[in-house]
């Protein structure tokens, strides 16, 4: 998880904005070979995570 984090502070341009995921102004992105979704805001410096989430929550 903290390589997958590594990588978005320095290339956050990487993900997605989500709007069927989420209204705000996020993007979303998939951490590999787990269950696990970062929700981060592409505009801070440093990279400012909001949320990491579970895929399998509803």
């Amino acid at each position: 998880m903290v390589d997958t984090l590594e990588m978005l502070s320095q290339f956050p341009e990487i993900a997605q904005y989500r709007p069927d995921i989420t209204s705000h102004p996020v993007k979303v992105f998939p951490i590999p070979k787990t269950r696990y979704l970062v929700f981060y805001d592409p505009q801070s410096t440093p990279l400012f995570i909001v949320r990491v989430l579970s895929s399998s929550m509803n």
